[in-house]
């Protein structure tokens, strides 16, 4: 119960979300591992990712400037598809947009880690 009000949560759009965003995630990690660069030369995009995506921050505390950046951010659309799910009740309907989103990063990501993956390495 959250201030008076029972909480609950549309599970078959949380699992979308989770594996959505799981593969987003492992894409881009196959993305830099094939650009070959030293793993700790990842932490700062995780971070920037991050402070845009509203994970760190809120995109509403954002500089007005900063705002439309965070459409970029694939975390965004994680963050805006849980709050859909579990501060404000949607279905899986609700999060239909921020899905395909995620898989849309995941494609790019994954297409481009193939094209710069070199098996002879």
């Amino acid at each position: 119960e959250f201030q008076g009000h029972a909480v609950t949560m549309d599970i078959p759009g949380f699992l979308l979300l989770t594996i959505l965003l799981a593969s987003t995630v492992t894409s881009l990690g196959l993305l830099l591992a094939a650009t070959r660069l030293p793993s700790t030369v990842a932490l700062a995009p995780m971070l920037l990712g991050g402070a845009l995506g509203g994970v760190i921050l809120m995109v509403e505390w954002l500089p007005p400037y900063l705002v439309p950046t965070s459409y970029l951010m694939p975390q965004r659309y994680a963050m805006i598809g849980y709050l859909d799910l579990l501060a404000r009740g949607g279905g899986i309907l609700a999060i239909l947009p921020e899905a395909g989103m995620l898989l849309l990063f995941t494609l790019i990501f994954l297409g481009v880690a193939i094209w710069r993956f070199d098996p002879m390495e």
